[in-house]
């Protein structure tokens, strides 16, 4: 009998954990209504949207990033104001294919101990923080950057007025 129990609460807990986590990650899946692109189909969607396009720079390690899609991008009002008026893209820094943009070919690279793929590299500017936000206007050219997780209602003021 005390066999059959611990095998019960070895299999609840492979339940448990399975249930929390992203397969492909290891990531806690995100909460909220944003309808989030990949970067692939950011780039391809972005441009011809004619929105503004937000980009989520994030990586698996980062705690902020858990906090920002928890916290903020969880708020209803939030995540409708940018479904509604903005391009969303999640790019995570190891993303392992290569991209091209504006005619020139971005692949993942090793920084040290670092992983990060060039094009969010010279997205964030060479400044590691995660998560960083770029709104971007509908040719990628950036028109605000923010670093840090942000609290959704002054997140969306900010947002408003751009």
């Amino acid at each position: 009998m005390k066999r059959n129990v611990f095998y019960l609460f070895i299999f609840i807990g492979f339940i448990c954990f399975g249930s929390c986590k992203n397969a492909v990650t290891g990531k806690p899946e995100a909460t909220g209504g944003i309808q989030w692109l990949t970067i692939d189909e950011g780039l391809t969607k972005g441009s011809t949207a004619g929105k503004k396009i937000l980009v989520q720079i994030e990586t698996d390690s980062c705690k902020w990033c858990d906090i920002m899609h928890d916290k903020t991008y969880s708020n209803e009002t939030l995540a409708a104001f940018i479904n509604e008026n903005l391009i969303p893209i999640r790019f995570n820094t190891l993303f392992k294919d290569s991209l091209e943009f504006r005619g020139k070919k971005y692949g993942p690279k090793k920084i040290g101990r670092l992983d990060i793929h060039e094009l969010a590299e010279e997205w964030m500017i060479y400044n590691y923080t995660y998560p960083t936000t770029i709104i971007m206007d509908p040719g990628f050219n950036q028109l605000v950057k923010f670093t840090g997780a942000k609290d959704p209602d002054q997140f969306l003021l900010e947002l408003k007025k751009m």
